[in-house]
């Protein structure tokens, strides 16, 4: 009697183990997600570069929210690197290094960190070429043997039956039969 209790214990505590586990495991997969979950916030993550290509340490940067004028002050590392942080989803979003390069980066998605390179070197001017064209007169043009009626030529011409074969008798290429059987 004792084995059996002793082996319905075992197989009980085998269970229980079982159950335990596959729990914990679900449970390391779910909390993640569910951490996940509560981000309400977007960011910037900018590097800033000189006309050479180099890093600029200490940049200045600004991050203007556009729809609502808020501004945050951040400042870049040594290696031109600043992270805008708790940002409103959405744009546009107005970023300004040093009071002098200014660029808009249009949208940011929820929970998403934006990647921004900013280059420092001057805008280059570029010429502009102004063109000015007039389109010209259209013939239309049929390929291979064909004729044209427009409707000046079927009012223009002689027909005393006012029948078409009449207008289409124009035409040398084609053949009218007016034998009716």
């Amino acid at each position: 009697m004792n084995n059996k209790f002793r082996r319905s214990d075992a197989s009980l505590w085998s269970i229980l183990r079982t159950g335990t586990t596959a729990f914990v495991a679900v449970l390391m997969f779910a909390l993640p997600v569910a951490s996940n979950a509560q981000d309400t916030t977007a960011s910037i993550r900018g590097k800033v570069l000189d006309m050479a290509g180099n890093p600029v340490g200490s940049a200045s940067i600004v991050v203007e929210d556009l729809r609502s004028g808020v501004e945050r002050n951040y400042s870049a590392n040594n290696d031109g690197v600043f992270l805008a942080t708790r940002l409103l989803p959405g744009g546009p979003y107005k970023v300004t290094v040093n009071g002098t390069k200014t660029i808009e980066v249009p949208s940011i998605s929820l929970g998403d960190t934006y990647s921004l390179t900013i280059n420092m070197q001057s805008d280059v001017m570029i010429e502009e070429i102004v063109t000015i064209g007039q389109a010209a007169d259209l013939v239309e043009v049929a390929s291979g043997p064909a004729a044209t009626f427009n409707i000046q030529d079927l009012e223009n011409s002689v027909s005393f039956s006012r029948d078409i074969s009449d207008v289409y008798g124009i035409d040398p290429r084609l053949m009218i039969d007016a034998d009716e059987d």
